[in-house]
């Protein structure tokens, strides 16, 4: 929001002090600050789709909790590695 602001009262600069500021850097500084956020927000609306049904960890993703069942079956893959762990 800072480089927005400054990119959006560029005439200013001169008045404020900030004549040494470039343009070109406040630009650049915008525009990945833009890219940061896209990427954000592609990620997270991703993650959202990745459970069982297409809104699964919808709360999830909005709250930042999600309940999950414990089973009481052990996989068998867990039992391997625990008997590996333990010899």
């Amino acid at each position: 929001m800072l480089s927005g602001l400054l990119y959006w009262t560029y005439n200013s600069w001169g008045a404020w002090g900030l004549a040494w500021l470039s343009l070109k850097v406040v630009a650049a500084v915008h525009l990945a600050g833009g890219f940061a956020i896209l990427s954000f927000l592609i990620v997270h609306i991703y993650m959202i789709t990745t459970g069982h049904s297409l809104g699964a960890h919808t709360r999830a993703m909005i709250c930042g909790w999600e309940e999950v069942e414990e089973r009481e079956a052990i996989e068998d893959w867990e039992i391997k590695s625990r008997a590996k762990t333990a010899a």
